[in-house]
């Protein structure tokens, strides 16, 4: 009985962390293609801006450093 458990408790453990797993993997497509999105928008905005006005490079700048963040965590947990 204890190792029909211990096989349960185990393959619940397993369970658990392939659903994680594929939800982290589902939760970094979906926040790329949100960066990318958004870059391409800031792009276009940055093309309409005036030269002396480029106040948006900001604003990309954070999107990259999360985006690079969400990649770097990716590759550390593989």
């Amino acid at each position: 009985d204890a190792v029909a458990q211990s096989l349960r408790l185990a393959s619940f453990g397993l369970l658990t962390a392939a659903f994680l797993r594929v939800l982290f993997y589902v939760f970094r497509n979906w926040a790329n293609r949100l960066m990318t999105s958004l870059e391409e928008v800031l792009d276009e905005m940055n093309a309409e801006l005036p030269v002396s006005n480029k106040n948006f490079t900001y604003f990309q700048d954070i999107d990259l450093g999360y985006s690079s963040a969400v990649t770097s965590a990716w590759e550390v947990s593989h």
